[in-house]
């Protein structure tokens, strides 16, 4: 079986943290509660727009206002993926490898109701499938092999349609 290619796409790099770059995820949420108080860092960070909330608290809290903020965050993951699906031969099966900031950006886009509360755990699996015009979340977060093995040809849905042009916004 022929190796598949290798395609670098500055597009899936990380978040961008602005002047916190370089800071622990610990000392990033530190650094926002102490800027904007408990009570108000878990209104931002609850709900289905915790996402949203997340980054825009981070971006709040970045000294030099440098911090990407949201919608620039789901046109890049928009622009990756549409760039991914570009390049792939049709009916093909693609990894991506990215970062959980970003990749939670899709998966706000797709299904937020899925979108785990502490984002996207280190080396976890998230599977979607793409036909014409449908992008469908099958599984989100996982790390257990035996969950990974069972997406294997199952075609249930873990998530709703996407929006309604089932494309990420």
């Amino acid at each position: 079986r022929p190796q598949p290619p290798l395609i670098q796409l500055s597009a899936l790099r990380e978040y961008y943290f602005g002047g916190l770059e370089g800071d622990s995820g610990n000392a990033v949420i530190t650094r926002t509660i102490r800027q904007f108080g408990v009570a108000a860092a878990f209104r931002a960070w609850r709900g289905s727009e915790r996402f949203a909330g997340l980054v825009r608290s981070i971006r709040e809290a970045d000294p030099t206002h440098q911090a990407e903020d949201l919608p620039d965050l789901i046109a890049r993951a928009h622009q990756a993926f549409t760039q991914v699906i570009a390049q792939s031969p049709d009916n093909s099966d693609i990894l991506v490898v990215s970062h959980g900031m970003l990749l939670s950006a899709l998966i706000y886009q797709l299904a937020p109701e899925d979108l785990p509360f502490m984002l996207l755990k280190n080396t976890s699996v998230t599977r979607v499938d793409i036909t014409e015009k449908q992008w469908q979340v099958r599984g989100v977060n996982l790390t257990r092999e035996r969950d990974i093995l069972a997406l294997r040809g199952s075609a249930t849905s873990t998530a709703p349609d996407a929006a309604s042009d089932q494309s990420p916004k």
